[in-house]
């Protein structure tokens, strides 16, 4: 793939401080570590715009480009190409924020037989998969994100699971605790607090009525220097 390398937790460097915005809207500076970005983003980009990073997840071997369009029809059936193919590619809802800012945002991938996109998700159900490696890595082109993987689920295809924002903190706490509740995987260890930002990677089962989830909480930040 066009990312090169593997993830890059060895390569991380200095810190540096950047301006954030906290719940009341202040403004205050924050320091993070710096980690070379192993993706190049410039070439995606020329490739289609719609590209806003790369997922991966180190136990499964799954290392995607991720797109987001103006709805969620257009990449089921189309790569990150832009080219029409049955298998889609990795996206994120249109209805999330591109920079995976949002308390929950959603990325989907097709269930393919092949095991291509998010076919090897329900690997986690077999033993060891999960400890091997609990995390999942998000590149964009300005932010390196690492989430450690708190769920493993099959939950109703139209369910809370797809909720992106929470009224309040104990709905996102409440919510957390039910995805701990229905989990394969035993992620106890996990600690997922108020004000946390998840990612939910979601695939069909071959029942139109359900679906299986990997969840994680990002745990690390960093920025991404050339």
């Amino acid at each position: 793939d066009s990312a090169g390398g593997e993830t890059g937790e060895e390569t991380e460097g200095e810190t540096e401080t950047e301006l954030a915005t906290d719940a009341q809207g202040n403004q205050y500076v924050r320091k993070l570590p710096t980690m070379k970005n192993p993706i190049d983003f410039e070439s995606l980009d020329a490739v289609n715009s719609d590209i806003i990073g790369w997922i991966r997840i180190g136990a499964l071997d799954i290392s995607y480009p991720v797109a987001q369009s103006e709805d969620n029809d257009y990449y089921l059936h189309r790569t990150f190409e832009k080219k029409d193919n049955f298998a889609g590619c990795i996206f994120v809802d249109f209805h999330n924020s591109s920079q995976f800012t949002d308390p929950n945002t959603i990325v989907y991938g097709h269930n393919m037989k092949d095991g291509s996109m998010f076919g090897k998700l329900k690997q986690f159900y077999e033993e060891g998969v999960y400890e091997s490696d609990p995390y999942f890595w998000i590149y964009t082109p300005t932010k390196i994100y690492r989430y450690h993987i708190f769920s493993c689920s099959q939950v109703g295809a139209v369910s809370e699971t797809y909720q992106l924002t929470f009224a309040d903190d104990q709905d996102f706490l409440d919510y957390i605790s039910d995805a701990f509740a229905s989990s394969v995987v035993d992620s106890q260890e996990v600690e997922v607090k108020a004000g946390d930002k998840i990612v939910t990677l979601s695939t069909c089962t071959g029942d139109d009525s359900t679906r299986f989830v990997v969840q994680g909480v990002m745990d690390q930040e960093y920025i991404a220097v050339d």
